[in-house]
């Protein structure tokens, strides 16, 4: 309950009017404050006049001020908003008249068992206003996509082709292994690496060994085939070279993956993109459409991984290419942020409005989450509104944040 009462301070729902201390001193907010990080105070730095005297400090959040546990910390605060006052205590207090039903419905909220909360009003919820709040929701994961690729960007002096790199080799992780292309992608050398690129074996040799990923340990004496014995005497050649020190291979995830998955064949696929020059961000930046990026980034392994998931160990024959949904992951965490962040770096407005768009364009994801929402009554249409779903989840749902979801806030109306 103590966030209904944060939330009525921030953004001044319920106020009394006038507003008045329980000892009956006027109060004008000036400044509500800054959202504290720890648990007291509730609002740091707020400004207020209190019978004219113009203050600052901290305001602390009560729902009962006679609360034993947490009457210490609030007679430190230069103000005390709580549901019910104590005036026995030495600091001015302000008593907001939450509503009773509103009250009854918020605790509705925070002890649903359902993950989403708020279901029992979401085919109420206007179409409109249902797609206007999940394209809020899509911006705000774009834009937190984006300040990662501008953290790399500063990192790397303003490197927008080692920029691509870095956030391409974190797309191949999808998901289960993207701390770890990131990681490998850290430690590899695009300069070196540019010295090699008509060569696809030595690059193969040198992305697989920088991923730790050619260590005896990892293949069984039965498993060292031609193919595996040629790559350790290339990375060989190449480590004592250019003086290289490989990651860890603990670093992998390589439990319960899908073979499409392995790392062995994600990192020769993007050996297989690099060498084709298809990589270029120049390229992926003015590739026109959906299409034309899925066929920049439409990888295939190369010759031996075709026949292989692991070394020694044969598989069916196929291209081993990125399959749809892969591709479709890869404009939604790679591509999209990329020109988001370009053309904010640039900006070039017609690249944000481009980023957008291509969310708009691609179809929705398929996840637990988005098929939750659905069997809730929210379809979603296209990869932005899935974007806008994930956010929901993990930012506003999981954290019980109801009260910063417009969800969240209709629910409580009813």
């Amino acid at each position: 309950m103590k966030r209904l009462l944060q939330h009525a301070w921030q953004y001044r729902h319920h106020l009394p009017t006038p507003l008045r201390t329980t000892d009956g001193r006027d109060v004008e907010i000036l400044d509500a404050g800054q959202p504290a990080t720890t648990e007291r105070p509730d609002f740091c730095a707020a400004r207020l006049r209190l019978d004219g005297a113009l203050l600052t400090g901290d305001v602390v959040c009560l729902w009962r001020a006679d609360d034993a546990a947490s009457r210490a910390e609030a007679t430190q605060a230069m103000l005390l908003v709580t549901r019910h006052a104590d005036n026995s205590l030495p600091v001015p207090q302000i008593e907001v008249p939450i509503p009773e039903h509103l009250e009854h419905r918020y605790r509705d909220l925070l002890a649903a068992p359902q993950p989403i909360a708020c279901q029992s009003i979401l085919s109420s919820v206007p179409t409109v206003s249902l797609h206007a709040w999940l394209n809020t929701l899509a911006a705000e994961r774009l834009q937190a996509k984006t300040k990662r690729i501008e953290a790399w960007l500063r990192r790397t002096g303003g490197d927008w082709e080692r920029t691509c790199f870095l956030t391409l080799a974190r797309g191949f992780g999808f998901g289960g292994n993207s701390a770890a292309f990131e990681r490998w992608a850290e430690g590899i050398d695009l300069s070196l690496t540019g010295k090699h690129r008509d060569n696809a074996f030595q690059i193969e040799a040198y992305f697989l060994g920088q991923a730790g990923l050619l260590a005896p340990e990892l293949v069984a004496p039965e498993r060292r085939d031609d193919h595996y014995t040629a790559l350790c005497r290339e990375y060989d050649f190449l480590r004592h070279k250019f003086g290289l020190t490989p990651m860890a291979a603990s670093a992998w995830h390589c439990a319960r993956l899908r073979p499409q998955n392995a790392p062995h064949l994600r990192l020769a696929q993007l050996a297989e993109l690099y060498v084709s020059r298809r990589l270029d961000f120049s390229r992926l930046r003015t590739a026109t459409d959906a299409d034309a990026l899925r066929q920049l980034l439409h990888a295939s392994a190369l010759p031996y991984w075709r026949t292989h998931y692991a070394f020694g160990l044969p598989s069916a024959e196929s291209d081993k290419t990125l399959r749809s949904h892969s591709l479709d992951a890869l404009l939604i965490n790679v591509v999209a942020p990329l020109l988001m962040a370009y053309g904010r770096s640039h900006n070039k407005p017609a690249l944000t409005e481009r980023a957008i768009t291509l969310l708009e364009t691609v179809k929705p994801e398929n996840n637990a989450i988005v098929r939750a929402w659905a069997a809730a009554g929210v379809k979603a249409e296209s990869a932005a509104d899935t974007q806008g779903l994930l956010t929901l989840h993990h930012d506003y749902c999981t954290p019980r944040a109801c009260l910063r979801c417009r969800f969240g806030a209709y629910f409580l109306r009813q």
